[in-house]
């Protein structure tokens, strides 16, 4: 590629894909395994499987507005952040919203954003944020966004 790594990647080596709802499928272990990388590294030490990931990202393919996008480079992604209407999401999800007394039927809820470490402080984090945020708009039933973070949760109004 011309002498360029991943580090000094112009973003139009990185093609961009969205997938909404049942779409997800057709790249689930693509993210499942992206999952698992980003996930076995410090601080999350995770060390999942794919049959695992696959059981797990089943709530995204089966809301019809769930939301993936996703970064690729030659064929493999690198980066993706996925997003729900909360009232998709599991029970398990839920709970923090119940005990905080919010309404779940107005918050679409941004589960992550993740890269491979290579591809990171190169901005792609900011174009997803800037697609991200399109998504919302397009659901104009739901009000409140939240995006989970590893030390609690974010919200916007």
């Amino acid at each position: 590629m011309n002498g360029l790594t991943a580090n000094s990647l112009p973003p139009e080596y990185m093609i961009f894909k969205t997938f909404i709802g049942k779409e997800i499928e057709s790249v689930i272990e693509e993210l499942g395994r992206l999952r698992i990388a980003v996930f076995r590294a410090f601080p999350y030490l995770y060390e999942g499987s794919l049959e695992y990931e696959k059981e797990y990202l089943k709530v995204y393919t089966a809301s019809e507005k769930s939301f993936l996008f996703s970064v690729w480079e030659d064929g493999k992604m690198v980066g993706a952040t996925t997003c729900i209407p909360l009232m998709d999401e599991s029970e398990e999800v839920h709970e923090a919203f119940d005990i905080a007394g919010l309404n779940k039927e107005n918050i679409f809820y941004f589960g992550e954003s993740i890269l491979l470490p290579q591809y990171r402080e190169e901005g792609l984090g900011s174009d997803f944020l800037r697609k991200e945020r399109l998504m919302p708009v397009l659901l104009i039933h739901l009000s409140l966004h939240v995006f989970a973070a590893s030390l609690g949760l974010r919200i916007t109004l």
